[in-house]
């Protein structure tokens, strides 16, 4: 089965970097010739679009789905993920730029 990978510019609003407060974890999702990418701690996997704003992969302790929450207002301002074991974790896009010096 060939996989779909939806056009960069429909994927350039879900990149990011997104934290857990619950986890206290930073994922990075990031456009790649593939498609998506999300880089946690232990490694990287390819994203596989399933919807509009929803998206699964393969880890290696089992397969998870992304739920982005986007609007036209604020654009994509995170996501919840979901797993075998653990539902609803949600993850909110934070800003990495270096602090402006004083």
């Amino acid at each position: 089965m060939t996989r779909q990978v939806p056009p960069a510019e429909a994927l350039a609003k879900f990149e990011g970097a997104f934290y857990s407060d619950e986890l206290h974890v930073l994922y990075m999702v990031a456009l790649g010739k593939d498609g998506l990418t999300l880089t946690y701690p232990r490694g990287m996997v390819l994203l596989d679009a399933k919807g509009k704003e929803e998206f699964s992969a393969s880890f290696p302790f089992g397969g998870v789905s992304l739920k982005y929450q986007c609007s036209p207002e604020s654009g994509c301002t995170g996501f919840s993920l979901g797993a075998s074991r653990a539902w609803n974790l949600q993850f909110t896009r934070v800003d990495l730029r270096p602090a402006k010096p004083r």
